[in-house]
């Protein structure tokens, strides 16, 4: 089950990755290069982070730190590295937030958290959001993820459900409510088999 966390976090980032450098494409004619440092830092961050070879992630993003302009994306793939790895990360989480929107970057970094089975990172991300904005899509589906990720199954339920809800108040969250529906039915279904084991 774990795996399959990834490759969809994976999948998501990727995802992100290449919208980016779409939208300077269209814009500019041909990718700016921070763009492109940017998807390729990340993208072979992302394939280390899945082989769990978090040094080799932790050496590319700081490379491309050094590289590229301030970038408040690859600071956050960044400082969820060094959290990964037990270095404190506060002053370039701040750096990264001064550089976008915090909700951006905060939904990065929990993101990224999953990517990086780091559910204790990803709670904080998700509780973040949710303190910020009231209907925070994103805050409750990263608590949700924290807790799936713990197997703590009621609860992830629980943030899961808080996720559809809040969906139900805004638009443009298609990919998520879909994702969503289709973990709530299956943790549904391994609760009544543990129940049934159980019992």
């Amino acid at each position: 089950m774990s795996n399959v966390r990834h490759k969809l976090a994976s999948l998501f980032v990727l995802g992100i990755s290449i919208l980016i450098g779409w939208i300077a494409y269209i814009n500019f004619g041909i990718p700016d290069p921070n763009t492109v440092l940017l998807t390729r830092a990340t993208n072979s961050a992302r394939r280390a982070m899945i082989e769990q070879d978090w040094e080799s992630a932790l050496n590319v993003l700081a490379e491309a730190n050094k590289t590229a302009d301030p970038n408040w994306e690859l600071l956050t793939w960044y400082a969820v590295l060094l959290e990964k790895t037990g270095v404190t990360s506060d002053a370039i989480v701040e750096q990264a937030t001064l550089l976008t929107k915090p909700e951006d970057m905060w939904i990065t970094y929990g993101m990224v958290a999953i990517l990086a089975d780091e559910p204790r990172l990803a709670l904080k991300a998700g509780q973040t959001l949710i303190d910020q904005n009231i209907v925070s899509v994103e805050g409750y589906f990263l608590v949700a993820q924290a807790y799936d990720i713990q197997d703590e199954l009621e609860t992830a339920l629980q943030y899961y459900e808080l996720t559809l809800d809040t969906i139900e108040q805004v638009s443009g969250h298609e990919g998520i409510y879909i994702t969503v529906r289709q973990r709530v039915a299956q943790i549904n279904i391994e609760l009544m088999e543990q129940e049934v084991i159980c019992c």
